[in-house]
């Protein structure tokens, strides 16, 4: 758990996508549903410190524009979270974990940028989609920077929008977690008080790892690792 906490702090200050080997953690420790909003309030610590760094750099527009349609995303992925059983929530959570490896292997050896269309239905789509995938999986990322990266933006931009883009959205679905699925207790508080440090040192890591490692080859093995430990959580 202390290994996972590290990569959901380096995922939000180095490198995107480092996330999801630690999501598949969590949930064969904690269970599926339970680690879904434990390990949120790990991201929501990550991203706050992501927010601190790039203030300045956020496109308000892309924010705004994105934001209503993950909310309702949101929404539909409490309902659908809160009808399904452990085990269907389990491979869901699974299925999108996969998908959003491959659409991020998809992207490292694509040779062209793709280019999405701004237009009204393709970012009430991909936000629905991202927002449901974040409340079930919390694996928006890919979908998510798939479409910021379209956008052409400079690094810092990029990473500022993305900061707070995630940083509204998972804060928006805390009172789901606390109040409908119940994922989040007093009990979660001591465990979660521990892996606060590891968290932070994680963003501390994130930003050496960017400048000291090759950004690329680091990329493809955590996204590597997190797709066996979807498949893992798919097929058991």
């Amino acid at each position: 758990m202390v290994l996972g906490a590290l990569f959901f702090g380096i995922s939000r200050t180095g490198i995107r996508g480092s996330a999801m080997v630690a999501i598949p953690i969590f949930a064969e420790i904690l269970g599926a549903k339970v680690s879904s909003g434990f390990v949120l309030i790990l991201l929501i610590i990550g991203d706050g410190v992501a927010i601190r760094y790039y203030l300045r750099d956020t496109h308000w527009k892309t924010v705004l524009k994105l934001l209503p349609w993950a909310l309702a995303g949101v929404v539909v992925g409490a309902l659908v979270g809160e009808a399904i059983s452990e085990v269907a929530f389990r491979r869901t959570m699974g299925s999108i974990l996969l998908g959003s490896a491959v659409l991020l292997l998809w992207r490292e050896f694509r040779e062209n940028e793709l280019i999405i269309p701004g237009t009204p239905v393709v970012s009430a789509l991909l936000g629905t989609s991202g927002g449901f995938s974040s409340m079930v999986g919390n694996a928006a990322g890919p979908l998510m920077n798939l479409y910021l990266l379209s956008k052409g933006y400079k690094k810092e931009q990029f990473v500022g929008t993305a900061a707070w883009f995630f940083f509204l959205m998972n804060v928006s679905k805390v009172p789901f977690h606390v109040f409908y699925w119940r994922t989040v207790t007093m009990d979660s508080i001591p465990l979660l008080a521990l892996l606060v440090v590891p968290t932070l040192l994680g963003t501390v890591l994130g930003v050496s790892i960017v400048r000291v490692l090759p950004e690329r080859p680091f990329r493809l093995v955590t996204v590597g690792l997190a797709a066996v430990a979807s498949l893992r959580l798919v097929l058991m």
